[in-house]
């Protein structure tokens, strides 16, 4: 999902993004978004500044955060995994939790518009993104992709779910910071 549509999110119980509905402030900035985030843990509150901030000083923090769930993981679970790949693991994670490309279908906008309809984007499912290709995590990782696919992929997508339930907990919080209301 676009970062513009999760922020519209947080506006749901309050005004609209563009300002009308329920009055108050015309839009969400990435300036109240930061000020609702006092208070959070570390990792929920580095991930919420990277990907809705646009703060890149937050990645290298919360990519170390991650490679250390990711070591003690691998450690008490047996996995093969060797420490040079961690941090580049947990960055893999991290851009495909955060970013992605841009569509070419719709451009990033989520929505195809013909002169009839407009109707979600199916290339992207209406995120404006594409998820990371395995070719792309593989070289950041520096293996094959047949070896990524095997060892790596399957633990890349379980971050990338943590990190959703991180997303969705710092979109609650800044929700009743905002708002005073939980979702």
């Amino acid at each position: 999902m676009a970062v513009e549509h999760q922020i519209a999110r947080l506006t749901a119980r309050g005004p609209q993004i563009t300002g009308e509905g329920f009055g108050g402030i015309a839009e969400l900035s990435q300036t109240d978004v930061a000020a609702a985030l006092a208070g959070l843990n570390d990792t929920v509150y580095w991930y919420m500044r990277l990907k809705f901030c646009g703060d890149a000083n937050m990645l290298p923090r919360l990519r170390d955060g991650i490679a250390w769930q990711m070591l003690g993981e691998a450690m008490f679970n047996g996995l093969d995994i060797s420490a040079k790949a961690v941090p580049s693991l947990a960055t893999v994670a991290i851009l495909q939790a955060t970013e992605g490309p841009v569509c070419s279908s719709c451009n990033g906008t989520g929505t195809l518009i013909t002169t009839e309809t407009a109707k979600d984007c199916s290339t992207c499912r209406g995120s404006g993104r594409l998820g990371m290709t395995q070719e792309r995590a593989a070289s950041m990782v520096e293996v094959s992709i047949p070896t990524y696919v095997k060892r790596y992929e399957r633990l890349v997508n379980r971050y990338v779910g943590k990190l959703e339930e991180i997303e969705s907990e710092g979109l609650s919080h800044v929700a009743r910071r905002l708002y005073g209301k939980g979702e």
